[in-house]
C-alpha cells in the first residue's frame, strides 16, 4: 500500500498527470493519426512537438524533488524497470 500524500502532493501529481496526457497521450495520438492519413511531415512535427514537452515535464519533476539535470542526464544506454514488475 502506498503510503499515505498530503493533499498537496495529490494536487502536484494530479497536475503531471493531466500535463502527461494532454501533451504526451495526445501528441502521440496526433501524431499516429497523422501517419494513418499518409500526412508524414505532420506526423514527424508532432512527435517533435511530443518529444520535447515530454522533456519539460521530466525536467520539471526532477527538479521539483531537487535533482540537479544537466544536458545528457536523461540519456540511458537501456530501460530501466521502474514498475516493479518482470516485464520479459
Amino acid at each position: 500500500m502506498p503510503p499515505a500524500r498530503g493533499e498537496a502532493d495529490r494536487d502536484r501529481l494530479e497536475k503531471y498527470a493531466f500535463a502527461l496526457n494532454d501533451s504526451i497521450v495526445q501528441g502521440l495520438a496526433a501524431a499516429k493519426m497523422a501517419l494513418e492519413m499518409d500526412e508524414v511531415p505532420r506526423a514527424q512535427e508532432s512527435i517533435d512537438q511530443t518529444l520535447r514537452r515530454a522533456q519539460e515535464i521530466i525536467t520539471d519533476l526532477l527538479r521539483e524533488v531537487g535533482t540537479d539535470i544537466r544536458p545528457g542526464d536523461l540519456v540511458r544506454s537501456q530501460q530501466e524497470d521502474v514498475g516493479g514488475s518482470d516485464r520479459s
